[in-house]
């Protein structure tokens, strides 16, 4: 282990996400081993999470080992009776709950990276198996059915990329798409069986100038769950909106993004603007689950939510560091309930290196 720096944000090794929190790095002096020690905070959810992810690059493929431990929280819908004084029903409402529960993960990760370039498109396979063990223990505001305690589950990944280079000006390839399909189970150690699979998709078209970009989204996710114990979401939801507990995502988004300036600004040797971009979105998801009544699935619901909304953003170097941190706000609008939200935005591409 050699611990070299640390960063005010959480990264997370294996898709190379950045979340809110902290980071401490660690690589050693052949560069085939590196280690992530971190908390991560998830606005969505307003958790935190404690996370530790190694990875080994000296043999082929990629050995990844990871561990978390941190609250979770999610909604589901229930079935709400009130009684008058002589113990008649009077009336029957369906209400969200949210509950919470500690989450603890540690997992093994094997992964199969294959750079497939030729001529003007860039091509990236990878193929991966991995294997987790998990424990929830929940609070008393979980529906009755939460299955607490420990069990083991398999997953399956593909993931494939085929874009057309683009030069530094474009903000999109002008052409391309991305494939990203998973399946995950729980084969044996429970009661009962539960599973996830998700397909999702890219693809990239040319605006109407020639830096300008299209990206259009589209994601299928179906969860079968035993007593509630289910994986966590990979489909996004359309933005703005929390998670519930769900048996049923499928979303589709667009995004029209251009550049706006390029300042080329110095700031105190501490902050360098490149860029600044801007972009327009429009989300729709379609959402199926379990209502519950006494602990028990009593009916299922079917909700549809949308947003639309702005981004701007810029592309920035931070302390000298050469890959470029892209750092911004969203300002979501969800027509169902009227209201506007904000996020803050941050990224950083590590395929500059």
């Amino acid at each position: 282990f050699n611990f070299h720096s640390w960063a005010p944000v959480n990264i997370d090794v294996n898709s190379h996400g950045i979340y809110p929190g902290l980071s401490l790095m660690s690589q050693n002096l052949l560069g085939t081993s590196e280690t992530v020690l971190g908390y991560r905070r998830d606005l969505t959810e307003k958790t935190g999470r404690f996370t530790a992810d190694y990875s080994f690059m000296g043999w082929y493929p990629v050995f990844n080992l990871n561990f978390s431990h941190g609250l979770r929280s999610s909604e589901f819908m229930l079935i709400q009776q009130y009684a008058d004084n002589n113990g008649n029903i009077v009336k029957q409402d369906t209400v969200t709950r949210q509950f919470g529960w500690n989450d603890t993960k540690a997992g093994l990760n094997i992964h199969l990276p294959l750079k497939l370039d030729k001529g003007s498109f860039s091509r990236y396979l990878q193929p991966e198996v991995h294997y987790d063990f998990s424990y929830y223990s929940s609070d008393e505001q979980a529906p009755e059915g939460f299955v607490m305690g420990g069990f083991h589950s398999l997953g399956y990944r593909l993931y494939f990329r085929q874009t057309l280079r683009k030069s530094y000006l474009d903000i999109y390839p002008n052409f391309g798409f991305i494939f990203d399909g998973a399946y995950r189970h729980i084969p044996f150690g429970t009661k009962g069986t539960s599973n996830l699979a998700a397909a999702q998709s890219f693809l990239y078209l040319p605006g109407l100038m020639k830096t300008h970009g299209i990206r259009l989204y589209g994601g299928i996710q179906r969860k079968e769950s035993n007593g509630n114990r289910v994986f966590s979401d990979v489909v996004q939801y359309a933005r703005g909106w929390g998670r519930t507990n769900t048996t049923s995502v499928n979303t589709l988004a667009s995004d029209y993004k251009m550049p706006l300036l390029y300042p080329d600004m110095n700031l105190l040797g501490l902050l360098y603007v490149r860029r600044i971009k801007a972009s327009v979105f429009a989300d729709y998801s379609r959402l199926k689950g379990n209502i519950y009544k006494s602990g028990k699935i009593a009916d299922r619901f079917m909700k549809e939510i949308t947003s639309v909304g702005t981004e701007i953003t810029a592309d920035v170097n931070l302390l000298r560091f050469y890959a470029p941190v892209d750092i911004g706000f969203r300002t979501s609008y969800l027509p169902e309930v009227k209201s506007v939200f904000f996020d803050i935005l941050f990224s950083v591409d590590f395929s500059s290196f």
